[in-house]
């Protein structure tokens, strides 16, 4: 029996433009892949980030902050989101930077939407580490057959998938609620 719906952040509950804006393949390894991972465990400031993407792409820090202000939140999906979680526990399992992401949930108050909202900077680890999958599921104090996952990265959605938690990988609305109907 299905009791807890995680679902990830960028590209999913809000827009992703990063990889569009850098020019890089969100799936092949790259200089922006390095950052991303750098940002996402904590190893390297926002502030840093910013300024390490702006020098990258011979852009100023405010063309990229401009970029991260752009990001628009599916409030399609977090009406969906509310009607689930009458009958789930919902999660947001999110790699990105606490310092980009944690004043964002305050200002759109996400955090009315979810019984757990797990940060991969606060963790300093990221998504596929299975540890961090573990984590969210004793947060939700689930087991991983009991949960199900959401993300537009096919590497993040195997991984959950071989820990035996059911997911699905995020392309839109009606895709998600077809699945969602399959598996609840």
């Amino acid at each position: 029996m299905i009791k807890a719906i995680i679902f990830d952040y960028f590209g999913v509950i809000t827009s992703d433009n990063f990889w569009q804006f850098t020019g890089e393949d969100i799936n092949a390894a790259g200089n922006f892949h390095q950052l991303i991972a750098k940002v996402n465990t904590g190893a390297l400031s926002w502030q840093a980030f910013i300024v390490d993407v702006a020098q990258e792409l011979h852009q100023t820090p405010q063309a990229v902050m401009a970029m991260y202000k752009n990001e628009r939140i599916d409030l399609e999906l977090l009406g969906y989101i509310k009607q689930l979680r009458n009958r789930y526990k919902t999660a947001l399992l999110t790699n990105s930077s606490y310092e980009y992401l944690e004043p964002v949930i305050a200002n759109m108050k996400l955090d009315r939407f979810f019984d757990e909202i797990v940060i991969s900077s606060r963790l300093g680890m990221i998504k596929p580490n299975p540890d961090i999958f573990n984590y969210t599921l004793i947060r939700l104090k689930v087991d991983s057959h009991e949960a199900i996952f959401i993300d537009d990265r096919l590497s993040n959605v195997a991984a959950a998938r071989q820990l035996g938690i059911k997911s699905i990988l995020y392309d839109s609305m009606a895709q998600l609620q077809k699945e969602l109907k399959h598996l609840t």
